[in-house]
């Protein structure tokens, strides 16, 4: 389970449907790890955001969208949605940074500890 400021998602469809069930609330949606960062969908696997990893100086968030053709269009920074749901403007900006890298360093840990 990955959570974004309070915003949960889930690794795959039976995390997903177990979330509806827990206390602590139900997730948004799903996530997937890539070479790059995250990839932050929403509950009909639309991928709406991405926590970049450009290395340890440089991770942050971005929204993106699925073109028609498949191809993914990532933005250079955040939409309102995003903003709204993530409550980016109560977070800040250096805040948001710092949630980023956290995510992406737990990840790391547990690929670490997985070898």
């Amino acid at each position: 389970m990955l959570d974004f400021n309070g915003v949960k998602f889930a690794k795959n469809e039976r995390q997903f449907v177990d979330s509806l069930f827990q206390m602590g609330g139900t997730c948004h949606g799903f996530y997937k790890v890539t070479t790059r960062g995250v990839q932050l969908s929403d509950h009909n696997n639309d991928i709406f955001a991405f926590i970049v990893d450009n290395g340890p100086s440089d991770q942050f968030l971005v929204s993106c969208s699925r073109l028609e053709n498949g191809k993914i269009r990532y933005m250079h920074s955040t939409n309102n949605q995003a903003d709204r749901l993530f409550d980016l403007d109560g977070l800040g900006y250096m805040a948001t940074i710092e949630e980023c890298k956290r995510i992406l360093r737990e990840f790391k840990n547990s690929v670490d500890n997985s070898l």
